[in-house]
């Protein structure tokens, strides 16, 4: 028998077509359809055909785990959500697709009555390209206007809401010094898939999570502290309106850029804007750095202590956007959990006083550019 042989790295996602029309009535036996996620079904029959977890594990089995989430809202709405998880998942199968997208990982919400309220399928894509791609998909069947959300290092959650349920992508980027096993994926001619060989290369891809939710319990979602769904992020609130543009690419932000949106400037040696320049002080000792940034963080140093009234002392990031009329706006406190309110009110004192600069271009026309700065209030 003829044997099809790929290489196939850790957990990146695959391309393969065929998709069924029908939901799988439990868990392993098809891919499920993200694209037609259908809430209220019984997860416990879904899952009804693997084994509980208990510590010990055979490959012959599926295994989950279910743990009940007591969920609290900071409005003080309780609710009780049930979460069930993969075990071991081995990733030659697939668990889940959207589109042609095939996800090797999956896992489930129900409510307390054991109904379906959100799913969530984890995978991995080597390069920006196939998370641009994915994307696309996703924004072709739930349209361009989309939601994001950002964290430290650049991480992304994308989400758009479309009638009873919301939809979010987690996107995580890659981390150079770690090293990725590598995988040799076997195919025969029935389809079956074994794993073979192994190794190991530079860590190059992106670790992606799609999230299909029901509205309603999204704000209690949003509080589950384990598993993946840590990753999820209640869509109501500190978000910004974006267009997913796939002729200007994802980081069409209606003309606001972030610095996870800069590219390398070779004739400048500095990172920059695509295609443009990033905000310049119009005069002073800081207008004498060539990158913004550091221009920035400069003029903090000198000037970030003036609005600390009562001289406590610790770290504030804090970030604010340089708008198209050159002004600092829409400060806004990072690290809020960690620091103290007077720490607060200095930090934002000082972004009031940050003065007005040359905006950012793109292509000869002002845009909108948004960064974090870290402040160190001490005595002296």
């Amino acid at each position: 028998m003829q044997i099809m042989k790929t290489i196939f790295i850790m957990g990146i996602l695959s391309f393969f077509c065929g998709i069924s029309a029908a939901q799988p009535q439990y868990w392993g036996e098809g891919a499920y359809d993200l694209e037609n996620v259908e809430f209220g079904m019984k997860v416990d029959k879904y899952y009804s055909k693997a084994k509980p977890y208990d510590g010990d594990y055979d490959e012959s089995f599926r295994y989950f785990m279910k743990e009940e989430v007591k969920c609290k809202t900071q409005e003080g709405k309780k609710a009780v959500i049930q979460e069930y998880s993969s075990v071991e998942t081995n990733y030659g199968e697939v668990l889940a697709r959207f589109g042609n997208f095939e996800f090797p990982y999956t896992g489930m919400l129900a409510d307390k009555s054991g109904k379906l309220i959100g799913i969530l399928a984890q995978g991995r894509l080597d390069g920006a390209a196939n998370v641009d791609s994915l994307l696309y998909a996703i924004a072709g069947k739930y349209g361009p206007q989309c939601f994001v959300t950002e964290e430290y290092f650049g991480h992304r959650n994308y989400g758009w809401h479309v009638n009873d349920r919301t939809i979010q992508l987690y996107v995580r980027k890659p981390n150079p010094e770690h090293k990725d096993a590598v995988i040799y994926l076997e195919e025969n001619e029935k389809g079956e898939r074994k794993i073979v060989g192994g190794g190991s290369q530079p860590h190059t891809w992106y670790e992606v999570c799609l999230m299909v939710t029901k509205t309603k319990y999204d704000s209690f979602i949003d509080c589950i502290s384990v598993g993946n769904w840590c990753n999820f992020n209640d869509l109501s609130s500190d978000v910004r309106s974006m267009e997913i543009n796939p002729a200007a690419g994802i980081y069409d932000t209606g003309e606001l850029f972030t610095e996870e949106d800069l590219v390398p400037d070779t004739a400048k040696g500095y990172m920059n804007i695509p295609d443009g320049e990033l905000p310049k002080f119009k005069e002073g000792p800081s207008a004498k750095f060539p990158d913004f940034r550091l221009a920035v963080r400069h003029w903090m140093a000198y000037n970030a202590g003036l609005g600390n009234q009562g001289n406590a002392e610790g770290n504030v990031s804090v970030s604010f956007t340089v708008g198209k009329d050159g002004k600092a706006k829409d400060a806004k406190v990072e690290n809020r959990e960690s620091t103290s309110s007077e720490l607060e009110v200095a930090a934002l004192y000082t972004i009031q006083r940050l003065p007005e600069f040359i905006p950012a271009t793109q292509n000869g026309k002002p845009v909108a550019f948004r960064m974090t700065v870290a402040l160190r209030f001490e005595n002296r």
